[in-house]
């Protein structure tokens, strides 16, 4: 099912006493029955034809227009067309970025946040609240407690159709920790749920973590770098030390691991390993500061990597990013996508760019908040 784009620009047809929010034309493969729906009229004020934007919907500033489009012929219609949509359009045959009601529900959420008045003036509350003051964190004590200020609040909240965000979220919830009473303060879920990136492994060789385990005992007996068992990891191991039980933990690819024993030196190790001295720095306990490597010269760094990095590759025309990945022991995706951001997750090799610089070892503290 597509629907028009071109109806957010306010372009909604107007009949007496009514409008709709679509026209036949704005409809490409739609049945029949979600068709009838769509092209519904609403017998609301056509005024209210605004409210399809979201927005914070405040005082109209004249009681004369709030009262004709606040009516109850106008709710009875917006509710029956927004559950007639629901009912005769699948919202999973849409293949746009909006759903059959939003629309509808954008113009019906408006009108609810319009209409609400306070039980003992009769005033609309949105005229009480305009009056008020401040509305920032001094607000006086008495303005921030009016009923009307809480059920404005929470009617946003009510609704997927609202702007209710973390700002309001915080308002509505001061106002419960302050004033007293309680009610739900959470976000309403999206109308069009965001797809999750499925977790990344290069060699889907995943491990669930056991009581006791740390990365030196994962390590170990999986054959692979600890430190690179918590750069891969990063994101659900807090403590190498204490790693809690039933983790799902990506394995980088295997190495041949030495371990220095308690009387054992760096010199030891780097006997057994020479041409590991030219890059790594080896400890003896202690951790030193690594100095990064400088970018190739004359060769641009991809926008936004990291330059505390220890080695460096160029992109080719030929490269994929599961290439990146393999040929310099990148065995986490994720961590090739944050140390260099301008790479898309979605289309990474689209967004491989011949010619520039990437970090493809980033250093231990590389994504440290100053």
């Amino acid at each position: 099912m597509t629907i028009l784009k071109h109806l957010l620009s306010l372009g909604l047809v107007v009949s007496a006493g009514a409008f709709r929010i679509y026209e036949a034309d704005d409809l490409n493969n739609v049945d029949e029955s979600c068709s009838s729906a769509l092209l519904a009229d609403i017998n609301c004020h056509p005024q209210i034809r605004s409210f399809v934007a979201l927005r914070y919907r405040g005082s109209l500033e004249n009681v004369t227009l709030t009262d004709e489009i606040c009516v109850e012929p106008c709710s009875v219609s917006l509710r029956g067309w927004f559950n007639t949509v629901a009912e005769k359009c699948n919202v999973d045959d849409s293949d746009s970025d909006t759903i059959p009601m939003q629309l509808g529900g954008n113009i019906w959420a408006g009108w609810n946040e319009t209409c609400i008045k306070d039980h003992k003036t009769k005033k609309y509350c949105n005229d009480i609240i305009d009056e008020f003051p401040k509305l920032g964190d001094d607000m006086p004590l008495e303005d921030l407690c009016h009923p009307c200020y809480r059920r404005r609040l929470a009617i946003m909240q009510s609704s997927q159709y609202s702007i209710y965000n973390e700002y309001y979220k915080g308002k509505l919830e001061r106002i419960y920790r302050t004033c007293g009473g309680s009610g739900p303060t959470d976000i309403p879920l999206p109308l069009i749920p965001e797809e999750k990136e499925p977790p990344f492994c290069f060699k889907n060789k995943w491990y669930t973590t056991r009581k006791g385990d740390t990365c030196d005992s994962i390590s170990k007996d999986k054959g692979v770098s600890g430190a690179m068992l918590y750069m891969g990891n990063q994101d659900v191991i807090d403590d190498c030390h204490k790693i809690p039980k039933g983790l799902e933990l990506c394995i980088p690819m295997s190495c041949k691991t030495y371990y220095v024993s308690p009387l054992g030196d760096a010199k030891t190790l780097a006997a057994i390993k020479e041409e590991w001295s030219d890059q790594r720095v080896l400890s003896s306990g202690k951790t030193p500061n690594i100095l990064p490597a400088l970018p190739p010269k004359d060769v641009e760094v991809a926008k936004g990597t990291t330059l505390h990095c220890g080695s460096w590759h160029v992109v080719k025309k030929t490269d994929t990013c599961d290439d990146l990945c393999e040929d310099n022991n990148v065995f986490h995706r994720y961590l090739l996508y944050k140390a260099n951001p301008s790479l898309d997750m979605k289309r990474c090799e689209e967004s491989l760019v011949p010619g520039t610089a990437l970090c493809v070892s980033p250093l231990s503290g590389w994504d440290a908040k100053d």
